[in-house]
């Protein structure tokens, strides 16, 4: 585990850790700034978030400092990725008018999570005793997330197509109405 390194090291170790995670992260937002593909597709998110877990997971049971930064790279690659692919969908999925207000959300949503699920993390682990219960946790709010993206997706989808379905038996603007104070037969 990071902190299981060495007790004069752990702290040194934290940091390159770290290190790795936001440089990775910071060469996919370079990279990416290149492209014109379209990245937010459900497929490829919840792969990210999937992946996400998979290293959440795989930090608890390693010791190895050189796997662990091979997958704070991975890690940092990802939610480059994801980080990205968020913002691009805030940007283009509203209006010029409220552009701003999808991105602050989307931004605020991610500042709140990176805030809130270490503390708690960090909480559980003084509870337990067990280091590795902040890995399992944000595994665990990894997988949640993807549950509730596809339930709310598919929500979203239905009340979409009952919109639709609604608009298209509209009677035509063409169409006279009826007059007043006249019944129809």
């Amino acid at each position: 585990m990071i902190l299981d390194v060495g007790k004069d090291s752990s702290a040194l170790f934290l940091g390159v850790f770290m290190g790795c995670v936001f440089a990775a992260q910071s060469l996919v937002f370079f990279a990416s700034s290149f492209s014109t593909v379209w990245t937010y597709k459900r497929t490829l998110m919840y792969t990210a978030e999937m992946l996400i877990a998979l290293c959440q997971l795989t930090i608890s049971v390693l010791s190895n400092p050189w796997l662990l930064l091979c997958v704070a790279g991975l890690m940092g690659v990802v939610a480059g990725f994801s980080f990205e692919s968020c913002l691009i969908y805030s940007l283009n999925s509203s209006s010029a008018r409220s552009q701003g207000l999808f991105v602050g959300v989307s931004e605020a949503l991610i500042a709140g999570g990176t805030f809130v699920f270490p503390l708690v993390g960090g909480i559980l682990a003084k509870f337990t005793g067990d280091l590795r219960v902040p890995y399992w946790f944000a595994a665990s709010v990894a997988i949640s997330a993807i549950i509730l993206q596809e339930a709310l997706y598919r929500v979203i989808y239905c009340v979409q197509l009952r919109r639709c379905a609604a608009a298209s038996r509209l009677p035509d603007d063409d169409a006279e109405a009826p007059q007043q104070g006249t019944e129809m037969a």
